[in-house]
């Protein structure tokens, strides 16, 4: 499982995301959409550890577990 508490991600002075809060379980499937500029790949780069933010999250798995493709 992979539990986002209260994550907010900054980029430089601009706040990218703000307080968001998710769970998502183990063997569901999922789809992040949005219109361009809306925080999708910050939110999945914070989840895999690769960008800096604040607040919490538990992942259940290894950033290596997981696979993403950006189209």
């Amino acid at each position: 499982m992979l539990k986002i508490a209260e994550l907010t991600v900054n980029r430089g002075s601009k706040t990218v995301l703000n307080s968001i809060n998710l769970q998502i379980h183990r063997g569901a499937g999922h789809a992040l959409v949005g219109p361009n500029g809306s925080g999708k790949t910050s939110l999945l780069l914070a989840a895999l550890g690769v960008i800096p933010f604040d607040g919490e999250i538990s992942r259940g798995f290894t950033s290596r577990s997981i696979g993403v493709a950006f189209r």
